[in-house]
């Protein structure tokens, strides 16, 4: 009698059990019959063992949840498998396994003998859910084959755990503002940065009411944790509601900041604040919008 409602459920959770970040790799073709859905055709033929599922989802121009989902169905069928590849620029959370295994070093008996429970602690501690993998292989003083290594054994374990889409949009969206912001103090001054950045914020209200939580600093950055709190505390709603108001407030900043400067500057900023964004998460604030369904005004 629930067979009717078993699409419906993979489909709403398909995003949580096929990580955005995994790489699907072809196992076997499907038979032709089986390629009727102009998705999964778009899918199969972007398969070629290197693209993660996100970056599948952006080739395809197809939103992720619905990619994970084609995923999800032709990993049921035997079709595809799924492989895990630590890129430098992957950003990982720790789940309460690893926080359990942090607490109790004793409960992780199954290490490699390759590796080390001193090194496995170590990054478990480093991870925070912000910086990159390049970030906390840096920071420890291991060399990225290394870290690796250490990486796959802990996902696989359940100890980390990409971090979800929609909080990785929210830190693109706040390192994507404060480029613009340090942008705008080179170009317009503190004074003058700060006021179109309040009347930019006076806008980005109108979506959700709590981005008034978003101060600036005296050098010119946002204060971001009380906002933080409401993504880490709030409801799925609250989150994409986050979203766009973050985004909104950037198209707003942009705006004023063409105004004052004109499209041949403003184009420069916008080109220089999108490389530093690609370099640090290998993904622009704009491609992870559209990635996640989400549509709003911006440029």
């Amino acid at each position: 009698m629930f067979d009717e409602f078993t699409p419906l459920v993979k489909r709403v959770f398909a995003i949580r059990i096929v990580e955005p970040f995994c790489i699907p790799i072809l196992l076997k073709f499907p038979p032709r019959d089986y390629l009727e859905s102009t998705a999964a055709t778009a899918i199969i033929n972007a398969l070629d063992g290197m693209k993660s599922l996100l970056e599948i989802a952006l080739s395809t121009k197809l939103v992720v949840e619905i990619v994970a989902y084609e995923i999800l169905e032709l990993m049921d069928k035997g079709f595809i498998g799924i492989k895990f590849k630590c890129k430098p620029t992957d950003i990982f959370r720790i789940t309460r396994r690893g926080i359990h295994v942090l607490n109790t070093p004793s409960s992780m008996s199954n290490i490699p003998a390759t590796l080390s429970l001193g090194t496995v602690l170590k990054i478990l501690s480093e991870i925070d859910g912000v910086r990159t993998a390049n970030d906390i292989a840096n920071e420890l003083k291991l060399p990225f084959i290394t870290f690796s290594e250490y990486i796959k054994f802990l996902y696989r374990e359940g100890l980390i755990e990409y971090i979800p889409l929609y909080h990785l949009a929210v830190l693109i969206l706040r390192d994507t503002l404060n480029l613009l912001l340090v942008n705008s103090l080179k170009y317009l001054g503190k004074s003058k940065a700060a006021d179109i950045f309040e009347l930019a914020k006076e806008e980005a209200k109108k979506i959700y009411a709590k981005i008034e939580s978003v101060e600036l600093t005296n050098n010119m950055k946002i204060e971001f944790g009380p906002l933080q709190r409401y993504m880490v505390t709030g409801s799925m709603e609250d989150v994409t509601l986050i979203i766009k108001a973050l985004a909104m407030l950037i198209s707003v900043l942009r705006q004023k900041i063409r105004d004052f400067v004109g499209d041949k500057v403003d184009t420069a900023i916008n080109n220089n604040v999108n490389a530093q964004i690609t370099s640090k998460y290998s993904i622009t604030y704009t491609d992870v919008l559209i990635a996640i369904g989400i549509d709003v005004k911006s440029r």
